[in-house]
C-alpha cells in the first residue's frame, strides 16, 4: 500500500540514520557527520558518511545516497513496503489499517505460506526414511553433505499419488489450498486430485524473507516425462519473479562475497559447499527482467556463471540483449565461462573451489561479451564483413541509456576495432615479421580453425598501440614466460587477456601466442627457440629488469611455481593500475567540471588507489 509523506516524515524523525546504518557500519563521529567504510564497496579509507541533521547517507566510492528506507532496500534486498513496516514498528509509528479486502489478501498468503512450510517439512523428512534411501544416495554420490542438505532443506517426493495430500489432509490443509499452493494437480477432467511432485527430489524455494513459495522436484526415474518439475503459478510464486535461494545469497553478497548467477539447483548447492554462498539460479527459465532488477537490487556487479556448451552461450548472449538497455555505470554484468561441457558442480567435483576462483577471476566483461557474441563464427576479412561487425556493435550501443557509459563504450569499440583490424608499426625485420606478425587475416584464420581457443582468449586485445616503447613492467610480463614457456601452456588464455599498452609488447604477445597456436607440442622444451627469437635490444632490456632486487622471480633458475606466482601477481598488479589510470582521467573530468566534495574524495581515492598498486614491492 501506498504512504503518504507525513507518515514517511513521521518515521524519520524518529529515527536517526546513524542508529539504523550503525547496526551495519562501524561509524565515527566526525563533526557534524558520521563516517566510515562504504557498506557496498571494500574499501580502506572511509568514503561513506552519515548526517542526522539532513537525514540522509551518501557513499562517495558508489555514489549511492539515500534515508533509512533506501538504507534498507540496499543492504537487504527487501522492498519499499518491508522497509517501512519494519521501521515503523521500530519507531513506534501506527500505520494506517489496510482496507478489508487487503487484509484478507494477506492473510490468505500467510496461510498458504504455511502450508508450503508444512510440505517441506514432510518432503525433508522423507529423504531419511527408507523410502528416500535411493534419493539420500543420489545426493550422497553428488557429494551434497548433510549439513548442506539440512541447510538447503533437500527433501523427497514419494512415488505415490496422495502421501503428501494425505499427510496435509491430517494437518486440517483443506484441499483447496493444497490446490491454490499447486501441490496436487487438479481440473475439470480428474475426478481426484493428486500429488504433484511423485519420486522427486526436492528443493524448496523461498523468498527473500525466507519463506517457501514454491518447489522444484528432479526426476529420480528415466522415464520420468520431465527431468525438472516447478511448482505451477500461483499467488505466492512466480518463477520469473524470485531466483533459487536469493535469501541466503542476499545476506552473503553484503558480507563479502561474489552474486553467482548459475543455472540450476544443484549448481548453486554445490557452489555454497565450496564456499560461494552468493549463489542463485533461475527456475527452469531464462533470466527474466524481472530477475535481473532482483540481482542489482542486491549487487552492481553480478557474474553470470553459464555451462560451457552452446546452449550456455546462447543464454550469455540473451542476458546481453536483455540488459544492454539496463546497464549503467553503477549497474552492470560480467560472465565466467565454465570449460566445455562442464556446469560449475562439475567443474567443483573436478578441481574443487579453487576451479571456481580461477574461473572467476577470468571473467568477461559485459562488452566483452558483447564483441564475442557479434563476433563469434564470422570472419573479417572484406570491408564489407569489418563494416558489418562495426554496425551491429554501434546497434547494440546505441540501447544503453546512460549517455556517458554509451560515449565509453563507442571509444572502447572503436579501439577494439583497431586492435583487430589496425595497422602496426614495423618493428621487427622484415624476415622476423614474416613469423611474429599475428595480422588480421591469421588472427581470423586462428577464431575460426582453433576450436580449443576460449572466449577470453579470442576476444583478448593482441595489438594495441598507445605506446610505442615498452615500459619495464610490460618487459617483465613477456620475460617471464619465454624463460618458462610452460605458462603459455597452462595460462593461455590469461596470457592473451593482458592489453599491453604499448605496440612493441602486443607484437612480441603475438609472436608468442602464435608460436603456441603453430607448435603446441614443443612447448615445454621452447625456452631457448623463444629467447633467440626476440630483438636483442628487446632481450637485453628484458634481462636488465630481471636483475632488479624486488623481481627474483624473472630470474632465470627460478623455479617454476615461484616464476608462475610472481607473474601472476604482477600481472594483476598491471591490469589494476590500467583499470585506475582510466577512472583517474575521468574522476580529472568529473573535478573540472564540477569541483566540489564528491568528485574531490573520488580523484582522493582513485589516486590512492593507484599509487599503493604501483609499489614496487610484488
Amino acid at each position: 500500500m501506498r504512504y503518504s509523506n507525513d507518515i514517511l516524515d513521521d518515521i524519520r524523525a524518529r529515527l536517526n540514520v546513524s542508529t539504523i546504518v550503525g547496526r551495519r557500519v562501524n561509524l565515527t563521529k566526525k563533526g557534524r557527520e558520521f563516517v566510515g567504510l562504504s557498506p557496498f564497496n571494500s574499501e580502506k579509507t572511509p568514503s561513506f558518511t552519515v548526517n542526522d541533521h539532513k537525514g540522509f547517507y551518501h557513499c562517495f566510492s558508489s555514489s549511492k545516497h539515500g534515508d533509512i528506507f533506501r538504507f534498507l532496500m540496499e543492504t537487504e534486498g527487501i522492498s519499499f513496503g518491508e522497509a517501512v513496516e519494519r521501521l515503523a514498528n521500530e519507531a513506534g509509528v501506527v500505520l494506517p489499517v489496510q482496507s478489508p479486502e487487503a487484509r484478507q489478501q494477506e492473510e490468505k498468503r500467510q496461510s498458504l505460506t504455511e502450508v508450503m512450510g508444512k510440505a517441506a517439512d514432510y518432503f525433508h523428512k522423507q529423504l531419511h526414511l527408507s523410502k528416500g534411501a535411493y534419493a539420500l544416495g543420489y545426493l550422497s554420490d553428488r557429494g551434497i553433505h548433510p549439513k548442506t542438505q539440512e541447510l538447503f532443506q533437500i527433501g523427497y517426493g514419494l512415488e505415490s499419488r496422495s502421501a503428501l495430500k494425505d499427510f496435509l489432509a491430517q494437518m486440517n490443509i483443506a484441499e483447496r489450498d493444497m490446490k491454490a499452493t499447486g501441490l496436487v494437480i487438479h481440473g475439470d477432467d480428474i475426478a481426484v486430485s493428486y500429488d504433484r511432485f511423485r519420486n522427486r527430489l526436492m528443493f524448496p524455494i523461498q523468498d527473500l524473507r525466507g519463506k517457501v513459495i514454491g518447489f522444484g522436484g528432479r526426476a529420480l526415474a528415466d522415464n520420468q516425462p520431465a527431468k525438472y518439475l516447478n511448482s505451477p503459478e500461483t499467488e505466492l510464486f512466480h518463477k520469473g519473479h524470485t531466483l533459487y535461494n536469493i535469501h541466503r545469497a542476499r545476506q552473503a553478497v553484503f558480507n563479502g562475497a561474489d552474486l553467482l548467477v548459475a543455472e540450476g539447483y544443484m549448481d548453486v548447492i554445490a557452489l555454497h559447499q565450496a564456499g560461494f554462498e552468493g549463489g542463485v539460479a533461475p527456475l527452469g527459465t531464462a533470466l527474466t527482467e524481472q530477475q535481473l532488477s532482483l540481482l542489482w537490487r542486491i549487487s552492481q556487479q553480478p557474474h553470470i556463471c553459464l555451462d560451457g556448451d552452446k546452449a550456455g552461450q546462447k543464454a550469455a548472449f540473451r542476458v546481453i540483449d536483455l540488459a544492454i538497455e539496463k546497464i549503467t555505470p553503477e549497474q552492470t554484468l560480467s560472465f565466467v565461462l565454465m570449460p566445455e561441457g562442464q556446469d560449475p558442480d562439475d567443474v567443483i567435483r573436478e578441481k574443487g573451489s579453487e576451479g571456481i576462483r580461477d574461473l572467476i577471476s577470468q571473467k568477461i566483461s559485459f562488452f566483452e561479451m558483447l564483441v564475442i557474441k557479434e563476433t563469434q563464427g564470422h570472419v573479417f576479412e572484406t570491408p564489407e564483413q569489418k563494416a558489418s561487425l562495426e554496425k551491429r556493435l554501434k546497434s547494440h550501443i546505441q540501447k544503453i541509456q546512460d549517455d556517458t557509459l554509451k560515449h565509453h563504450y563507442m571509444q572502447a569499440m572503436k579501439e577494439k576495432l583497431n586492435s583487430m583490424f589496425g595497422r602496426a608499426q614495423n618493428y621487427f625485420s622484415p624476415a622476423s615479421r614474416g613469423k611474429a606478425a599475428y595480422g588480421q587475416k591469421n588472427n581470423n584464420r586462428y577464431n575460426a580453425q582453433n576450436p580449443a581457443a576460449s572466449h577470453q582468449l579470442l576476444s583478448s586485445s593482441l595489438v594495441s598501440g598507445k605506446r610505442p616503447v615498452i615500459s619495464d613492467v610490460e618487459a617483465m610480463l613477456l620475460y617471464v614466460p619465454l624463460l618458462h614457456p610452460k605458462i603459455l601452456e597452462d595460462y593461455m588464455e590469461e596470457f592473451a587477456d593482458i592489453e599491453f599498452e604499448s605496440e612493441q609488447a602486443g607484437y612480441i604477445q603475438s609472436n608468442l601466442l602464435n608460436f603456441v597456436s603453430s607448435y603446441p607440442d614443443n612447448i615445454e622444451n621452447s625456452s631457448e627457440t623463444l629467447l633467440n627469437s626476440q630483438p636483442i635490444a628487446m632481450l637485453q632490456k628484458m634481462q636488465q629488469i630481471s636483475k632488479f632486487p624486488p623481481f627474483k622471480f624473472t630470474l632465470s633458475d627460478t623455479m617454476y611455481s615461484e616464476a608462475l606466482d610472481g607473474w601472476k601477481q604482477l600481472k594483476s598488479r598491471y591490469k589494476k593500475c590500467h583499470r585506475l589510470q582510466i577512472e583517474l582521467q575521468e574522476a580529472e573530468r568529473n573535478w573540472n567540471l564540477e569541483p566540489n566534495e564528491e568528485t574531490q574524495m573520488r580523484l582522493i581515492e582513485i589516486k590512492r588507489q593507484l599509487n599503493e598498486a604501483s609499489s614496487p614491492e610484488i
